[in-house]
């Protein structure tokens, strides 16, 4: 039987497509159908209809940084490239820590809406006991609390303030304008 390596001897490529059957696996678990990319053209990895809803999704493989928090881009950069997301491209982020195999889920509009394009969630709360603006990890594990997001409820955080509620969006999805 060959020996399993560490995830730091994996390619980023390797990492990430474990990441994307990790989260289609807990989906699917939750009884969801789910559709994968073929390929890896498009800023959407996995399609997801829950109550007749399409949801796009992107995802994300991480490891925690050395402050233990997990830092989300809108941003991606590579050899002749760079972009940021938008709001048409895709609903949710979803982060697959794969020190620890959990998953988060971000609404896309939660990061585009800051100035940096970028948010960090806290896996511990602050040790100088700050809560104003802390993303706490537990507030990110609920698929169905991005899903409210993404439909217009705003995301009531565990310490800190809420996010503001999105703003109403269109997307054309397999010919069909809808609007949540």
């Amino acid at each position: 039987m060959a020996k399993a390596l560490a995830h730091a001897e994996l390619h980023a490529k390797d990492k990430g497509t474990l990441g994307q059957l990790a989260v289609a696996k807990e989906l699917m678990r939750r009884g969801l159908p789910v559709f994968m990319e073929v390929g890896d053209n498009s800023k959407t990895d996995l399609v997801v209809i829950r109550k007749d809803q399409c949801i796009r999704i992107q995802v994300k493989s991480y490891k925690k940084n050395t402050y233990g928090s997990v830092v989300i881009f809108a941003t991606k950069s590579g050899p002749g490239y760079k972009f940021t997301y938008r709001e048409t491209d895709f609903d949710i982020f979803a982060v697959y820590l794969y020190e620890t195999d959990e998953i988060l889920y971000v609404p896309l509009a939660e990061v585009l809406k800051n100035k940096s394009k970028k948010i960090t969630i806290r896996v511990k709360p602050p040790k100088n006991n700050q809560n104003a603006g802390i993303r706490i990890i537990a507030d990110y594990r609920s698929f169905n609390k991005a899903v409210k997001y993404i439909n217009g409820k705003p995301i009531e955080y565990s310490v800190g303030k809420t996010a503001e509620k999105p703003r109403t969006r269109r997307f054309v999805t397999d010919h069909v304008i809808k609007q949540y």
